[in-house]
């Protein structure tokens, strides 16, 4: 026994040199493969296949550098056969080796920035396990393939568990990096001398996961810094090279086109937009930088990028916007709607990124995220309506009408005036750069928020009175209004203020029995609803006349035909069918 402990010590006291030296010969040899990778354009799938065949010869170190000797092991097991004590001497080899082998994979590692502790280990373990290929090779009948795979097995177990655990607190990209690249050449090592690698390169995907969600958290922090930083207005580039290093993050200009470009050149989309892009595709570059050189695990890290990648751009970016959103200005969630629908399109520069560099067939990567951008558009385009109908609310709170007015006004109304010069800077201005469709849908909801809030004016319960001075004065503003609209172009905004018109028209034509008439009310009051129609008359009746009241004869005939006509608009409403209006 103290024999076997002899050989097994002079074997022990080699194996960390042998580990190293085999490593370092992977090592030069995927140097100088990368080389020629370089230089002939060789892929990656071919890069495998060369490695894998300058593989075949696992000696290609000098032993002699080594200086191993295993003649009195060779010696021993032939003193032992003669002796007929080769089974008993073969069984205390195999005992000392499985206990050298625990000594080996039981150390404790420490993850520092050098990773020396880290390096020792894998060359121990390569050490070790090159020492059993080569006597297994050299001797017969003595060291039992099985039993070498045993070990084996129990080695990737136990690696497996000590990377996983040291790693467990690890919050170092870098680290993670680095450590790859010494498992992928531990890897290619021990693979070389016939030894089964599936389980450990489970265990680089399991890094690699790891990996992954350490940088989508640090690519997180730096997106959401840049998010609330942004200025969010268009971005002005002076110089082609400041356009060359937007078109590396985004394609925004065709190469070619820079050259006849004039700057300083206004881009449409903001700083902001651009730093994501670059840090995205820094993001999805640096996954492949791990993953390179393991193009047999390339299925399962392309499917960790896709969900890392859409859940960085899904539940940070987008959330991140959406709390922009809420706190920006009109023109800052302007911008922000136009920056979104670039990252649509930049979505798909990280869709063809992915499948370039896991030779995906075009079309075949699909980032959930766009949908979820288009859906933060439509949010990002109710903060708008919000945010441009409250600027016409406020405007609308400095009207100053005289109600009871027996002239009308010549002219709009200042506050007026003031809305028209603020709408025509935010058109030409702030919403220049929406599409046509969202400008008109915009119009369209705030001019129509306007003939309301307008009609909202005189109803205001507030309004006890009014006269046909004040019905002719709101007239001239709508009027006013109707020429500024019209000057934009849109015919879907054409009958924002129909109401208005139509209860103006009604009101000034002192004809209020034609309500009551059903064809001339579908002609030209379609659009007055009656409960309005009954407030308005009541406000411009005014009070009951009196026995006292001091009042000409006209005015207390036209308050009794307007009493008149709202009765029978009231009766009317009674005796139609329950639930259902005369009226429509």
């Amino acid at each position: 026994m103290s024999l076997v402990c002899t050989i097994g010590t002079r074997i022990r006291e080699k194996t960390r040199l042998v580990g190293k030296l085999a490593i370092e010969r992977t090592t030069a040899q995927q140097a100088r493969l990368q080389r020629q990778r370089a230089l002939m354009g060789t892929s990656s799938s071919k890069l495998d296949l060369l490695m894998t065949e300058d593989s075949t010869n696992t000696y290609e170190f000098d032993i002699d550098d080594v200086q191993l000797d295993f003649k009195p092991l060779y010696q021993c097991l032939h003193i032992h056969e003669v002796l007929e004590r080769r089974e008993e001497f073969k069984k205390s080899y195999e005992e000392n080796r499985h206990h050298q082998a625990q000594l080996v994979l039981d150390t404790k590692l420490v993850f520092d920035e050098k990773l020396e502790n880290f390096s020792t280990y894998l060359n121990d373990i390569v050490g070790f396990f090159i020492i059993e290929a080569m006597i297994l090779n050299t001797t017969q009948n003595f060291r039992s393939r099985g039993n070498i795979e045993g070990l084996w097995k129990m080695a990737v177990e136990k690696i497996n568990l000590v990377i996983t655990e040291s790693l467990h607190d690890c919050q170092n990209p870098k680290l993670f990096l680095n450590i790859k690249v010494m498992v992928g050449v531990f890897i290619r090592t021990i693979e070389g001398y016939g030894y089964a690698v599936n389980k450990l390169t489970d265990l680089i995907v399991s890094l690699f996961d790891r990996y992954a969600e350490l940088m989508k958290l640090s690519c997180c922090e730096t997106i959401i810094k840049i998010i609330e930083d942004d200025e969010y207005a268009p971005l002005v580039v002076q110089t082609p090279e400041e356009l060359k290093d937007v078109n590396a993050a985004f394609k925004y200009t065709e190469t070619s086109k820079i050259a006849t470009t004039r700057f300083p050149r206004s881009l449409p989309f903001s700083k902001g937009f651009i730093l994501c892009c670059s840090n995205i595709k820094e993001f999805i570059d640096v996954f492949y930088r791990f993953a390179e050189s393991f193009s047999k695990q390339h299925t399962a890290m392309d499917d960790v990028i896709k969900k890392a990648l859409d859940e960085l751009l899904q539940r940070q970016l987008n959330s991140a916007i959406l709390d922009q959103i809420m706190i920006s200005n009109l023109s800052q969630v302007v911008q922000i709607i136009v920056n979104i629908g670039f990252i649509c399109q930049a979505c798909k520069e990280f869709e063809e990124m992915i499948e370039k560099n896991s030779n995906s067939k075009p079309g075949t990567v699909t980032l959930q995220a766009t949908k979820t951008f288009q859906e933060t558009i439509n949010v990002a385009e109710k903060r708008i309506f919000e945010l441009l109908n409250t600027k016409i609310d406020d405007f609308l709170e400095l009207a100053d009408y005289e109600w009871e007015a027996v002239e009308s006004n010549d002219s709009p109304s200042p506050y007026l005036l003031e809305l028209v010069n603020y709408l025509t800077s935010v058109i030409t201005s702030t919403l220049s750069n929406l599409t046509p469709s969202l400008k008109s849908y915009l119009y369209f909801d705030s001019f129509g928020h306007l003939g309301r809030a307008l009609n909202g004016l005189w109803l205001n319960p507030s309004v006890k009175i009014i006269s046909l001075g004040f019905v002719r004065t709101f007239k001239i503003d709508v009027l006013f209004l109707k020429t500024f609209v019209k000057g934009l172009g849109d015919i879907e905004i054409g009958d924002a203020f129909v109401e208005l018109d139509q209860t103006i028209e009604y009101l000034l034509s002192e004809r209020y029995e034609d309500f009551l008439d059903a064809a001339v009310r579908s002609a030209k009051y379609n659009r007055i609803k009656v409960s309005n129609a009954v407030v308005l008359l009541e406000k411009l009746k005014g009070p009951d006349v009196g026995v006292f009241s001091k009042v000409s004869a006209h005015e207390a005939a036209r308050k009794r035909h307007i009493a008149g006509v709202i009765k029978s608009i009231n009766a009317s409403q009674k005796s139609a069918s329950p639930g259902k209006s005369m009226f429509g």
